[in-house]
């Protein structure tokens, strides 16, 4: 059997225009009329398609020929079909298809890769590829090329920006893709000496490329441990003085950013015990605060609410038990999650991708 296609200027001398009757038609006629016309241009648009038309113009051409040229006076609202409104109807239809995949191609991000983590900060580093769904975390992020480029947005229609190393601030809800690039990204806490450090530099910004200065010494080092197969103490070390480097610390800045003692009280106590409950009265009590004054001032020194912050550090050690061998069922009932499923919706808004998207090496 032999199909034969033809060519748009074709297809449409072969297509007769729609008759409408010339009568009162009630909504749902209207709607299965409506339907009846997006079928047929689908069918004609996606045959067309195949032999080298672009679909777009293929819809506008087959529209020509099925829709009445005129209004019809006798139709109801609801069922004057009109080219104009049929074409915006259509648009809004194929405007939702499209960011419907959209939506699934953002959560096809798959990498490779090794965690490391100390107190207030953390080191990601490997090789990834795809588009991470949009998100937002509590820590500053220090996103750094090692091999190729990455790409960020923080508005859901705009532009893509380039980049070979960028500060991400806390709480800056973003989106980010890569082609295949092996990266670094250093988290750093707000409340840390770096963090602070980090929050005055770069901060008010928002996403902006690091100096390049900084930056290329920084990737050196982490490359250079990475192809050294460094250990964990070693890649530490190795990150903590990059994540020092770009913040532009000395010993003076260093002095100067300290965190209030109390709320570092505070913190050395829901740190030591993050894998139980821990209540505001708890941890008010380890500052010598009363609950209200230090649900205030832990906002002012660390940036986010104690329930919040809580969440952060629980969704890192679920992350290290993994990377250490644990199921994420595991992980997420020793990190103090009601289940994994709770487990997995936390990482994605932190993070951007699910926590099994992650292999490690």
């Amino acid at each position: 059997m032999h199909t034969k296609v033809l060519d748009r200027c074709s297809l449409t001398q072969h297509m007769r225009p729609l008759q409408v009757p010339e009568c009162q038609l009630n909504l749902t006629a209207s709607l299965g009329l409506f339907r009846c016309i997006q079928l047929a241009l689908d069918a004609g648009a996606d045959a067309m398609s195949e032999s080298g038309h672009g679909q777009a113009s293929v819809r506008g051409c087959l529209m020509k020929s099925i829709l009445p040229g005129h209004a019809i006076p006798d139709l109801n609202k609801a069922a004057n079909f009109q080219e104009e409104r049929f074409v915006t109807d259509l648009n809004a239809h194929m405007a939702a298809e499209a960011s419907l995949g959209s939506r699934k191609t953002a959560q096809n991000v798959a990498a490779t890769g090794r965690v490391y983590f100390w107190q207030s900060g953390s080191l990601w580093i490997g090789t990834g590829q795809g588009r991470s769904e949009w998100h937002n975390h509590h820590a500053h992020q220090l996103a750094l090329a090692l091999a190729g480029e990455f790409r960020f947005r923080t508005e859901r229609t705009g532009p893509w920006t380039v980049f070979e190393a960028a500060f991400v601030p806390s709480h800056c809800p973003h989106e980010f893709e890569l082609d295949g690039a092996t990266m670094a990204h250093l988290f750093v806490e707000p409340e840390s000496t770096e963090g602070r450090v980090l929050s005055q530099r770069f901060a008010p910004l928002g996403i902006a490329a690091l100096p390049e200065a900084a930056a290329r010494r920084a990737a050196g080092g982490l490359l250079d441990a990475l192809r050294g197969n460094a250990d964990a103490d070693a890649m530490r070390a190795v990150a903590r003085s990059a994540a020092a480097t770009l913040a532009g610390m000395d010993v003076a800045t260093r002095a100067a950013q300290e965190v209030d003692a109390r709320v570092a009280r505070a913190l050395d106590y829901i740190r030591s015990r993050v894998c139980t409950p821990v209540s505001l009265a708890d941890a008010s009590a380890a500052a010598a605060l009363s609950p209200s004054r230090f649900r205030h001032l832990f906002v002012q020194e660390t940036g986010t609410s104690f329930r919040a912050y809580l969440l952060w550090l629980r969704i890192n050690v679920a992350i290290e038990a993994a990377m250490a061998g644990a199921s994420w069922t595991q992980a997420a009932h020793e990190a103090g999650f009601a289940d994994s499923s709770h487990l997995t919706r936390t990482h994605k808004r932190m993070f951007g991708i699910g926590p099994t998207a992650i292999r490690h090496e």
